[in-house]
């Protein structure tokens, strides 16, 4: 099981105030833990988001999951597609049990290359969100941005269709860079939602073979009162942790909601 967090805000999802809300992004591959997640998350969270097939492993459907939350829970929910595994058809079919389902959202992505089959490359990511925007059922849709990327790059994928962008590689050395991005997403009216990766003794080894940026539980409450004022959102991930989960949730809920 792999959880992150999404700090976003109450517009964001409902088109209201400015209040901060914690999203949680979670793959699980037990239905057993899903629900005991849900139970112990409750309290803090207000939306769930679903990475679909992580690093290309097989995993049970993020729609799948996002569905039963959304008809189980009622709960919002944001499922994932990996444009490596499905073609135009597919993905069409995908955005209508959204719409049917009432899902709040769906994130396209390329994703890691499949451990079995091969890749479908119908679409890249800018013409899937075309494509899902164009369909007209006003599903919000979200894309990757890197900022291992050239500002023009990232400029340009700025402009296109996409409501709102999940941020990678935001560190130290990237962090001037993120804000003239953040200056150009206002200019262009999307929402920006950086990662940022929690390190503990359970996940270190991982999180160093990942080659992102991160942060010790003990620094996040900064880095978090750093980017809570220059960010739509906050995906906040800490891999293979789970005893330290409700004090990470704690931790976030505690400093997003504190006033400026």
């Amino acid at each position: 099981m792999t959880v992150s967090y999404v700090v976003t805000t109450q517009r964001d999802l409902s088109g209201a105030g400015a209040m901060v809300v914690i999203l949680l992004e979670v793959t699980v591959r037990s239905k057993v833990l899903l629900d005991k997640l849900v139970s112990a998350s409750r309290e803090y969270v207000n939306c769930f988001d679903i990475p679909e097939a992580p690093a290309g492993h097989p995993a049970p459907s993020s729609l799948a999951i996002a569905t039963y939350l959304k008809t189980r829970y009622r709960a919002c929910a944001i499922p994932h597609v990996r444009l490596h595994d499905v073609n135009e058809l597919a993905l069409r079919s995908i955005v209508k049990a959204i719409s049917f389902f009432d899902l709040d959202g769906l994130l396209v992505t390329m994703g890691d290359a499949p451990k079995y089959g091969s890749c479908i490359n119908n679409l890249t990511t800018d013409e899937a969100v075309d494509l899902i925007k164009g369909l007209g059922y006003g599903v919000r849709v979200g894309s990757i941005l890197s900022l291992r990327y050239g500002l023009r790059d990232i400029e340009e994928r700025l402009a296109g269709s996409a409501d709102f962008f999940y941020v990678l590689r935001l560190g130290e050395d990237t962090f001037s860079k993120y804000v003239q991005v953040l200056d150009k997403a206002r200019e262009h009216g999307k929402e920006l939602y950086p990662y940022v990766l929690i390190s503990t003794s359970v996940n270190e080894e991982v999180l160093r073979k990942l080659r992102q940026p991160y942060v010790t539980l003990d620094d996040l409450p900064l880095l978090i009162e750093k980017l809570k004022t220059i960010a739509d959102g906050l995906v906040i991930s800490s891999p293979l942790e789970y005893d330290l989960l409700p004090q990470i949730l704690k931790v976030v809920k505690s400093v997003v909601n504190q006033s400026h």
